[in-house]
């Protein structure tokens, strides 16, 4: 079953490598390819930014993640 719920501190590894995975590439989403996990960390959880986690009660790793308060698009592993 897929589950949303509001992240916790230990999301912030498993988002990290999803969002990393994703803007890598540099063809994608409004963040820079180089875009540090200091950088992230300030973006997805910075002050009065809501991060939710999407994940499968089936599987170990999260699934995706999106951040409320900035523009940006919801990014799935």
């Amino acid at each position: 079953m897929i589950s949303i719920r509001r992240s916790i501190p230990s999301d912030l590894v498993a988002l990290w490598e999803i969002f990393h995975q994703v803007v890598k590439s540099g063809d994608t989403y409004v963040f820079h390819p180089d875009t540090n996990k200091g950088e992230f960390k300030k973006i997805w959880f910075g002050e009065n930014i809501a991060t939710y986690t999407c994940y499968d009660d089936q599987l170990p790793t999260l699934s995706g993640g999106h951040p409320l308060g900035v523009t940006s698009s919801i990014i799935h592993a």
